[in-house]
């Protein structure tokens, strides 16, 4: 077991920071993982990539570690600042989601290739805008994986936006 993956292990510890770069969170049912780099940024200045922020790129794999990995290599290796994992699976689904954040879609063919070669055993959605999350659309294949209360509650997310 190499040193960074001794590291991912602690991942679930509050405020674990991973090869010195990325600070991993745990709250609300979610691993949040940052830049350390943003971290100290996002304190001392106005940091516009933050707040240029309108989307992300999904990953689905049923090994938590797996995706807490990718995403702390993506923001070490290759410049993300940020990144989320749904730490318990909702109602049938049997893979987590890793929410990879940045500005734009500019980035979905590269991550393609990447996944293809350096995360085989990882389901790529592409790319999904939070305009999209707000309005509450998800795939039919996650809402046909809930319960009838839980999907009704995204149904809910879905009407309350419509009517704006």
């Amino acid at each position: 077991m190499s040193d960074f993956e001794r590291k991912l292990e602690k991942a679930n510890e509050k405020g674990s920071i991973i090869a010195g770069k990325v600070l991993i969170l745990y709250k609300d049912g979610w691993h949040h993982l940052i830049s350390v780099e943003l971290m100290k940024r996002l304190r001392s200045e106005d940091c516009k990539e933050y707040k240029d922020i309108t989307g992300k790129y999904l990953f689905f794999s049923p090994d938590l570690p797996t995706l807490i990995k990718i995403g702390s290599q993506e923001i070490i290796e290759h410049n993300f600042h940020e990144a989320k994992i749904r730490s318990r699976l909702s109602g049938s689904n049997t893979e987590y989601v890793l929410c990879l954040y940045y500005k734009d879609d500019s980035r979905e063919h590269e991550l393609a290739n990447r996944c293809k070669t350096d995360y085989p055993d990882v389901r790529y959605r592409y790319w999904k805008s939070n305009e999209s999350t707000r309005k509450g659309q998800y795939s039919q294949e996650f809402l046909s994986k809930l319960d009838p209360e839980t999907r009704k509650r995204y149904a809910k997310v879905q009407e309350s936006s419509s009517e704006v």
